[in-house]
């Protein structure tokens, strides 16, 4: 089925952020919970005064080794990298060796800002280009018939929307480039930057969608002829398959859905943001009987669309969302809420096309054509502001990697709270990462007096917070793969030392409970 992948997440650290040492260590290791490729790794003292080192990439753990006459001190290190979906992830965790001199202000690399607004204009841009060109083709052939006066009519729009779409498309590789190096634009003029973004999922997803826009164009002035139709469409098919090798909603979990998922919903939407210009073009050139028949027969596959759009729209929001309540405590959900109200104004838009103006247009051709052309332009407008929001989306971190990544520091090594307590013959360790208020994972472990690992066959929760005046939630954990018994939720909402009360069920006849004291900041 393939591999998923979520932005890459540091799940692990040696020596932990923050922690102090006695001695210093021989080297520094950060593990993600996918490959990764370095674009900047650095170790730099409390003075940014940079200590030598020669990383080494193992699969998803990196290695900065450390020189052995380290002095005591704090030291900062510095990460840049690239995950699977294209995506640049950008950190620094900092250690102390000895007595902890005084840390100045540490400047992270986050990448230029100008830089991240162009990416999510241009990747909007291209995304609008490639979507127009794309469904006026299937427009062509599913409203139109390729009738000759509808092919004259369209070849324009197809011609400029398939070039703006081949440019943009280089000039989002490019972009994107500096912003995996962490460079201003300036950076477009650094052949590494080239090299560094074609070495990346982007890079494969544009050649693709190039090669099916190239074919589109090769098929434009022969369109209503079978061969050429079959050369569009085939270019058509990769140029919206091209949106499934990339970003992290295509190369979500599980892959057997969102490969197909993202590409689907870009054919949908593609199909109803191409058919408005040959909407617009009926109307202006066309006899009334011949617009209102576009418009009926746009309204007929539109219904299928409309559904599957929603459909898969919805399918890929749970996914990439996973917990209701992240919707509103995610800067990505704040942004996919804001995504959800413009369609629901576009399907309203487009009700009232379905309802009032296409049926206008035989009764009263002047002011029902008057009234369509008004309603397609909000339908414009709104296909803008959804754009927008995609291109937002696509450069911010997805709630289901916040899980991801607190899952994987609850169950590594830097856990914001982790303890173990003692209970009869077992022992419980319960980790909460990030331990602060909002949305955290936590993890429980069961060994056995001498340290085995314990399968119990149920591990359950109570949270309280006496101060607060909350009584015991109960909470059910799951068993993952990798044997931790594991829960996801918002309940720890407030500040404060939350009550925690696990409850292991070794067997049917062996219960115990362990309490432990949290504090949340």
């Amino acid at each position: 089925m393939g591999t998923a992948h979520a932005h890459a997440v540091l799940v692990e650290t040696v020596p932990v952020d923050g922690a102090v040492v006695a001695e210093a260590p021989r080297e520094v290791t950060l593990r993600f919970n996918e490959p990764v490729t370095p674009v900047m790794l650095r170790v730099v003292d409390v003075n940014a005064k940079p200590v030598d080192t020669q990383p080494r990439v193992e699969n998803a753990t990196i290695v900065l080794p450390l020189p052995p006459d380290l002095p005591n001190g704090t030291y900062v290190v510095s990460y840049r990298v690239i995950s699977l979906d294209s995506h640049a992830i950008a950190g620094s965790v900092m250690f102390s060796v000895g007595d902890v001199a005084p840390a100045s202000e540490a400047e992270i690399e986050t990448g230029d800002v100008i830089t991240v607004l162009a990416l999510a204009a241009i990747r909007a841009l291209f995304l609008a280009a490639l979507l127009i060109a794309v469904g006026a083709i299937l427009a062509l052939w599913l409203i139109a018939d390729f009738a000759p006066d509808a092919v004259r009519c369209s070849r324009i729009t197809v011609l400029a929307a398939d070039l703006a779409a081949l440019g943009l498309g280089a000039l989002l590789l490019g972009v994107a480039g500096c912003n995996f190096a962490g460079l201003p634009l300036s950076g477009l003029a650094d052949a590494d930057t080239w090299r560094l973004a074609l070495s990346s999922s982007l890079a494969q997803s544009l050649i693709v969608a190039a090669t099916g826009l190239v074919l589109m164009l090769a098929a434009l002035p022969r369109l209503d002829h079978g061969a050429s139709f079959l050369i569009a469409m085939v270019g058509s098919l990769m140029a919206i398959g091209s949106l499934a090798l990339t970003g992290h909603a295509a190369t979500a979990a599980p892959q057997w859905l969102m490969r197909w998922a993202v590409p689907l919903h870009a054919l949908c939407a593609a199909f109803w943001l191409g058919a408005l210009p040959l909407l617009m073009a009926g109307l202006r050139a066309d006899p009334p009987e011949d617009a209102h028949r576009y418009a009926v027969r746009f309204s007929a596959y539109a219904l299928v669309a409309v559904t599957l759009l929603l459909v898969v729209g919805l399918t890929i929001a749970v996914v990439q969302v996973q917990h209701l309540a992240l919707l509103w405590r995610t800067t990505y959900g704040f942004v996919l809420v804001g995504k959800l109200v413009a369609v629901v104004l576009l399907l309203a838009v487009a009700g009232h096309n379905k309802w009032y103006a296409t049926p206008l247009l035989v009764e009263d051709s002047i002011n029902g054509t008057a009234v369509f052309i008004r309603a397609v332009w909000a339908e414009y407008l709104l296909f803008a502001a959804i754009l927008a929001f995609t291109a937002m989306l696509s450069q911010i971190e997805p709630p289901r990697s916040v899980v991801a990544r607190d899952t994987g520091t609850a169950t590594g090594s830097s856990a914001g709270f982790r303890d173990t307590q003692a209970q009869g013959r077992y022992r419980v360790t319960l980790a909460v990462a990030p331990a602060s208020a909002g949305h955290n994972a936590i993890a429980v472990d069961v060994a056995d007096a001498g340290g085995g690992s314990v399968a119990p066959r149920e591990v359950a929760l109570e949270l309280s917070l006496p101060r607060a005046g909350i009584e015991p939630l109960r909470r059910q954990a799951d068993h993952d793969e990798a044997g931790h018994f594991i829960y996801h939720g918002n309940d720890l909402v407030l500040t404060g030392r939350w009550h925690i009360e696990v409850h292991v069920l070794i067997d049917d006849f062996t219960k115990t409970i362990v309490p432990f004291d949290v504090p949340i900041r």
